[in-house]
């Protein structure tokens, strides 16, 4: 493009008629446009290439969070089911002493009865 533009500035530096260099500057004028033109669609695609790869990037952002939150809340509720489980064997172990008291309170109960029916006779 350097080559192409020496050329026509020689061109016209070399044309004689004030109407051809006329012509020859609204030419150069032309290709100038162009190439700014043709310069500003080049950086409107790098920055929709750039958009597109950021809009990439969010994407795989998002479903790699969703990706985490999902195994988090498998986690907690495998957390949870363990907690369960804990409390179930404690409230079990509860029960037990609970029967085995109650159990104990009886028999003390009816010697107790027993012995007063005795005195009582």
């Amino acid at each position: 493009m350097e080559c192409g533009n020496t050329m026509l500035e020689k061109i016209i530096a070399s044309t004689p008629s004030k109407y051809q260099r006329c012509g020859l500057v609204e030419a150069q004028k032309a290709i100038d446009e162009t190439r700014s033109l043709r310069c500003k669609v080049h950086l409107s695609e790098e920055a929709q290439r750039a958009a597109r790869g950021m809009e990439q990037d969010y994407e795989d952002v998002v479903r790699l969070l969703e990706q985490e939150i999902a195994s988090l809340k498998h986690q907690m509720a495998k957390q949870i089911v363990s907690l369960n489980q804990k409390r179930l064997a404690v409230l079990t172990c509860q029960l037990r002493k609970a029967e085995a008291g109650k159990k104990t309170y009886e028999v003390a109960t009816e010697n107790c009865s027993d012995l007063l029916s005795k005195f009582m006779k």
